[in-house]
C-alpha cells in the first residue's frame, strides 16, 4: 500500500487514518477481513473526508438506489474506487443515463 500510494506516509493517524477506518468498518459495516483489501486497492480513501466525501456517497448509493448498508458495504468490498466517484459529476449522471435507457434493472443484477 505504501508502495503504491507513499503519499499516505504524510496522513494524520489521529485526523485521517483511525477515523477514516473507524468509518468504513463500524458506520458503513466493512468487514474486519476485507478492510485490507479495500484500503490496498483504493489508499487514497484514507485521505478523504467523512463528511465531506465519504458519508454522502454512501448516502447517495442508499438513498437513490434503495440499497442497505451492508449492500453498499459489500459494493465498496468489490469496488473500494466508488467512494472516490464525484456524486454530482460521475455518479448521478450516470445513474440518470441507466434509469432513462431502462438499463437500471441490468445493471443491478449485474453488479
Amino acid at each position: 500500500m505504501v508502495v503504491g500510494c507513499p503519499y499516505i506516509l504524510a496522513y494524520s493517524v489521529a485526523d485521517n487514518i483511525m477515523p477514516t477506518v473507524a468509518f468504513l468498518v463500524h458506520e458503513l459495516g466493512v468487514p474486519h477481513v476485507s478492510l485490507s483489501k479495500v484500503l490496498q486497492s483504493k489508499p487514497q480513501l484514507l485521505g478523504y473526508s467523512i463528511a465531506q466525501k465519504l458519508r454522502p456517497t454512501v448516502a447517495f448509493f442508499r438513498h437513490e438506489l434503495g440499497l442497505s448498508q451492508a449492500a453498499v458495504a459489500g459494493m465498496v468490498v468489490r469496488c473500494p474506487a466508488l467512494l472516490g466517484y464525484s456524486v454530482p459529476h460521475n455518479l448521478q449522471p450516470t445513474l440518470d443515463f441507466f434509469r432513462a435507457s431502462g438499463m437500471l434493472r441490468c445493471v443491478a443484477v449485474c453488479c
